[in-house]
């Protein structure tokens, strides 16, 4: 008998459970799922019977103490897939080890004293990182091409690890990740630089997966983010947070530093991050995405990074029409 993955037994918990609801495939359905792969990924790929108490108080740390309410939902779910798995497999699973796993998650009143930011690679040693790290890229570097696009995109690593054929449109450099798959459960239009464009167009020759463009070592689903993690570590790159490694969550705050610095307007900053204005009167105002602006954006940082940035070229000015 098989053994299965988390990821396998969370949807599997989660294809059982939606029966009972109501709206099966409304937005909330989707996020149930959608969340436990954000907040869990580096137990994605282990088998249910290998997890103990540590690997879910490591994986929710930092979420338990920042998002509570997203940490405490994930952790109910993770508790109802390793109940499904006990049921299921009792052979191999001796028990639900989520439960035991509150005790080692830190204490709530403890988030004055945790960062709040996920470290990153300084803006400034951006080029320095790309020049040695990611350069000569072969299409089948899974790990280093997934962090190339990251680097370049700015979006979050669950959403670059987990990127599909089919969100891609190569006529027009466009990546349109799907609502189900982002954070804020909006969809989000992002324009892909000629640099990622060549390299997806060379993965796109070898095509490992059908459907994913970064797929793991068993091709059964994307690389994991605990391979990126490693990558990061192995660098030896020094992060913007003493004592701390850069992780890949960390790029997005080196390409908003880099806004900031270079005196970009920060709005097309916060639409790339996928950011959204806070307030019903905010959201119903401000519609929309930036794309074209946000694609010269895109194509400022990129020439930064490798090094071609131009003298007085780092401005987009607030009042620039959208086809500037």
């Amino acid at each position: 008998m098989k053994v299965p993955t988390f990821l396998q037994a969370a949807e599997k918990t989660h294809e059982r459970a939606k029966s009972g609801w109501k709206h099966a495939d409304g937005r909330n359905a989707r996020r149930w799922l959608s969340s436990v792969k954000a907040h869990l990924a580096p137990l994605l790929e282990c088998r249910v019977d290998t997890l103990r108490p540590r690997d879910f108080s490591d994986a929710l740390a930092s979420a338990w103490i920042e998002c509570p309410r997203v940490a405490d939902n994930v952790f109910q779910r993770a508790s109802a897939i390793m109940e499904w798995a006990f049921a299921a497999y009792p052979e191999y699973v001796m028990c639900n080890p989520v439960p035991s796993a509150r005790a080692l998650l830190p204490s709530r009143s403890a988030r004055q004293s945790r960062p709040k930011h996920h470290p990153g690679i300084l803006h400034t040693d951006a080029p320095a990182f790309v020049r040695v790290h990611l350069a000569g890229i072969e299409p089948h570097e899974v790990t280093r091409a997934c962090t190339f696009v990251l680097l370049h995109t700015a979006v979050r690593p669950a959403e670059a690890r987990g990127m599909e054929w089919g969100e891609l449109d190569f006529d027009s450099a466009r990546w349109l990740i799907p609502a189900e798959r982002m954070k804020g459960g909006v969809e989000h239009d992002v324009p892909l630089v000629p640099e990622v464009m060549a390299l997806l167009r060379a993965i796109r020759e070898i095509r490992m997966h059908d459907r994913f463009v970064f797929p793991n070592v068993t091709n059964t689903g994307p690389v994991s983010d605990v391979d990126l993690q490693t990558f990061f570590r192995e660098t030896g790159t020094v992060s913007d947070t003493p004592g701390r490694t850069p992780v890949p969550h960390g790029c997005r705050a080196c390409f908003r530093g880099w806004v900031d610095a270079k005196g970009y307007d920060p709005r097309l900053g916060e639409r790339q991050l996928a950011h959204w204005p806070r307030g019903e009167t905010a959201v119903a105002y401000q519609r929309d995405t930036m794309f074209e602006r946000r694609a010269v954006l895109m194509g400022a940082w990129t020439n930064y990074r490798h090094g071609r940035a131009a003298a007085g070229d780092n401005v987009i000015a607030l009042n620039v029409s959208a086809a500037a």
